[in-house]
């Protein structure tokens, strides 16, 4: 969550561009984009994930968004078996594969899925694993 919410801020701070490149500038703007990507898809239709509220700039609000943004994430509903960070499902093929992370995906939790692996377990069984892990 942190590097989400220093990418929202730093695209935003009124002195970035006084001591940065335009490539660090343009990839700066790749990061900001990603980030607010992630937070909007995350956090649907709330202010904390607009750019307004996470550009904000009083004492130490760098703290409190962060922290209101770890305090959404305890309320999300992730499907049955993720509650803990992790998420391992098992499938026979490609199709049940992609039918198990169709969950996060419509639920807009694509940006927590941080691997998929898809082979063959020592049983000859094929298998998938999600394992997604918040910020």
């Amino acid at each position: 969550m942190n590097e989400l919410v220093y990418d929202v801020r730093a695209l935003t701070d009124p002195g970035i561009l006084t001591f940065i490149s335009d490539t660090e500038f343009h990839a700066l703007e790749r990061r900001f984009a990603v980030a607010l990507s992630t937070l909007e898809s995350i956090f649907p239709e709330r202010e904390e994930s607009t750019k307004d509220f996470l550009s904000n700039r009083d004492d130490g609000s760098a703290e409190r968004i962060t922290a209101r943004l770890r305090q959404l994430t305890d309320e999300i509903e992730f499907p049955a078996g993720a509650e803990s960070g992790e998420w391992i499902e098992t499938a026979d093929n490609a199709s049940e594969c992609r039918q198990q992370i169709t969950r996060f995906m419509e639920n807009g939790f694509w940006p927590l899925i941080s691997k998929v692996k898809y082979g063959t377990l020592n049983d000859g069984h094929s298998n998938s694993r999600s394992r997604e892990s918040l910020c």
